[in-house]
């Protein structure tokens, strides 16, 4: 779900969980 982790991560910085959703990000993207 490529266009989920775009959007994803905003919402999960506003709870502090960024680092969580870049590894989400970097892992979909690779």
């Amino acid at each position: 779900m490529p266009i989920v982790t775009v959007y994803y991560p905003e919402q999960l910085a506003s709870s502090g969980k960024l680092e969580s959703a870049s590894k989400g990000i970097h892992q979909s993207l690779i």
